[in-house]
């Protein structure tokens, strides 16, 4: 149920500051819940996000002591107690939006209230299909979380704008239009963080919810009893041993993927509400819907390889710390008439040779030295590499006549587990050139975190040693020592060590077969630093491609996460500022680390 609470309210100062804010802020909310288009005002960090507020502290996204009266309203609409996310929403005319976010943890912890700015023809419906109840400038609403169904149709002429406020439940909203206008001189109340799960007798009731849900129709209710049991059991053991600890977070998280395949599944929709508040306990934010993800220009392999090999000429290898940007610096590079890729990664051909597999040497990590570059392997990594060859028109080696196929060729590759790799790449192209492209360490970390809590860069599952289901990007010397580590410092070891690595490899490399790129240089000029390394690979630019730059920005990448922004690490800003110690390598890096992070407005783009 929706329902509106009170009074109207008079909203004619607040719609009269609307003006007065960047409509460039404004970025599409995931799921277009309350509207397709939002602008934060209290979120995580402080940085323009959606997140829930278990990934960090709440912070004033805009200086709301520049809009007064929306100061007001949020003060007024705090009461007793403290706001959690609030945002600007606005729906455009003619378009129909969802009114309630999807059944969630987060959702049943929160009460949610629409305060409506501007309003014309719109209409809230519970469900598709039930009638419309309209909405006026002035009401105040209260939305019940993971309404099925619910809409907010707006049929009218204008955009409807709303000021949407999160509080934790129970929340009391004002009694009367006269608290909008009460001036709050204090600090707007927030809430507080902490990281925090289900409690075990929180996770035990809702266990118990489902397996005692008299409406329980499944193909084996005995097995699944047994299973929600034995996970709620084991829950209880791990919030003994972590309690509220981001130390936990992927041991919770294991629980609640296996709680997912076990239990979540099995069950009808009618019958999820109270596994849902289980299994998205351990959510960050808002699930966006699965977008489909474009096909990668990959050459198909030859089960045989060619029957030679061509050679490889000053291969042009870029080395970083994962999420650093080399993702786009390769797609640019990839372009150049002269270049040959494999179309990606390089993680299938290397671990594909037996010798070169981290089980072969006890899983120690994935670092590689010359003396594995034994003849037989090289000629097998140079195979590996010719099967998937592709040239920046996406043609593929293998299917070229073989009296067209190029006797040379340069070859651009990038794979970040490269960056403990260096000695043995050297030894394998002997005259390859090395790109080290290096990103801060706030940003870089922040973008791991986010990369390890999406699960898409899994590169080990069930790894020998590792207490958890999965491990992400590249595996470091040492990494058994952080099985009871946070997240972030798990991304904070894997940069330094990355870095580390590949400064002192570096330094056995002559210093003109080698370049040193900064990733905010690469977002703010582009075409600069794509003319910067060809120059260093003695590459050919492209006319057409530096024209495209110089029109516009090149495209987000595969493996972009979230919306790109330069200030989207601030969210993890509160653990990065104990990790200080572990950045020292920043200056060895050519960073100022007293100087503003990435200062090009536009320079948190595509990684």
């Amino acid at each position: 149920m929706t329902a509106r609470i009170g009074q109207r309210f008079d909203v004619r100062a607040l719609v009269a500051e609307l003006d007065g804010l960047d409509f460039a802020e404004w970025q599409p909310y995931p799921r277009a819940v309350l509207g397709e288009q939002a602008l934060p005002l209290i979120c995580v960090g402080g940085a323009a996000n959606f997140d829930f507020p278990l990934a960090g502290p709440l912070a004033q996204h805009i200086d709301l002591d520049l809009v007064p009266a929306l100061r007001r309203a949020l003060a007024a609409l705090a009461c007793d107690g403290a706001l959690g996310r609030c945002r600007l929403s606005c729906t455009r005319a003619g378009a129909v939006v969802s009114a309630s976010e999807p059944w969630s943890h987060h959702g049943s912890r929160y009460t949610t209230w629409c305060l409506v700015l501007v309003c014309d023809g719109v209409e809230l419906h519970d469900a598709v299909g039930s009638p419309g109840v309209p909405l006026a400038a002035g009401d105040l609403w209260q939305i019940d979380a993971g309404l099925d169904g619910a809409q907010l149709r707006n049929t009218g002429s204008r955009d409807c704008v709303l000021l949407v406020v999160e509080r934790r439940s129970p929340a009391r909203p004002p009694s009367s239009p006269s608290e909008l206008w009460v001036d709050h001189a204090d600090a707007l109340p927030v809430e507080g963080y902490r990281f925090e799960v289900l409690e075990p007798e929180q996770f035990e009731a809702a266990a118990q919810a489902i397996v005692a849900a008299p409406t329980l129709e499944v193909r084996d209710p005995d097995s699944l009893r047994v299973g929600v049991t034995d996970i709620a059991r084991r829950w209880r053991a791990s919030f003994q041993r972590h309690g509220h600890s981001s130390s936990g977070e992927l041991a919770y998280r294991d629980l609640l993927l296996e709680f997912r395949d076990r239990v979540l599944v099995k069950l009808p929709p009618d019958a999820r509400r109270s596994a849902l508040c289980i299994a998205t306990s351990l959510d960050f934010g808002p699930r966006p819907p699965a977008q489909p993800r474009r096909p990668q220009r990959r050459a198909r392999a030859s089960a045989s390889g060619p029957e030679s090999t061509p050679r490889f000429d000053r291969p042009l290898i870029v080395v970083s710390a994962p999420r650093s940007g080399s993702t786009l610096l390769f797609d640019l590079l990839a372009r150049l008439p002269e270049v040959w890729t494999i179309g990606g990664e390089s993680h299938e051909i290397i671990r594909g040779i037996p010798e070169l597999h981290p089980a072969a040497h006890g899983y120690i990590s994935d670092r590689l030295r010359a003396d594995a570059a034994t003849p037989e392997i090289a000629a097998a990594l140079h195979q590996g590499f010719a099967r998937r060859l592709v040239d920046h028109q996406g043609q593929a080696y293998t299917q070229l006549e073989p009296e067209a196929r190029p006797a040379s060729l340069r070859l651009v590759e990038k794979t970040p587990a490269n960056a403990l790799r260096i000695p043995f790449l050297r030894a394998c192209f002997p005259d390859a050139r090395f790109v080290h492209l290096v990103r801060e360490p706030e940003p870089t970390v922040s973008s791991l975190v986010e990369g390890w809590r999406s699960r898409r860069f899994v590169a080990y599952r069930d790894l020998p040693g590792w207490p958890h289901r999965d491990w992400s990007f590249l595996l470091p010397p040492g990494w058994r020592e952080l099985a009871e580590r946070p997240v972030i410092e798990i991304a904070a070891y894997q940069w330094r060590v990355a870095n580390q690595t590949i400064l002192a490899d570096l330094e056995q490399v002559p210093p003109d077969q080698q370049l040193r790129l900064r990733y905010a240089e690469l977002v703010h000029d582009p075409r600069e630093v794509l003319a910067r390394v060809a120059r260093f690979a003695e590459l050919e630019l492209d006319l057409a491609l530096d024209a495209e730059l110089q029109r516009r920005a090149p495209p987000l990448t595969q493996v972009t996460i979230s919306p790109p922004r330069a200030d989207k690490w601030r969210r993890h800003e509160h653990e990065l500022a104990s990790l200080a110690a572990a950045f020292d390598l920043g200056r060895d890096l050519g960073f100022d680390r007293g100087a503003p992070l990435e200062l090009n407005p536009n320079a948190e783009v595509r990684r």
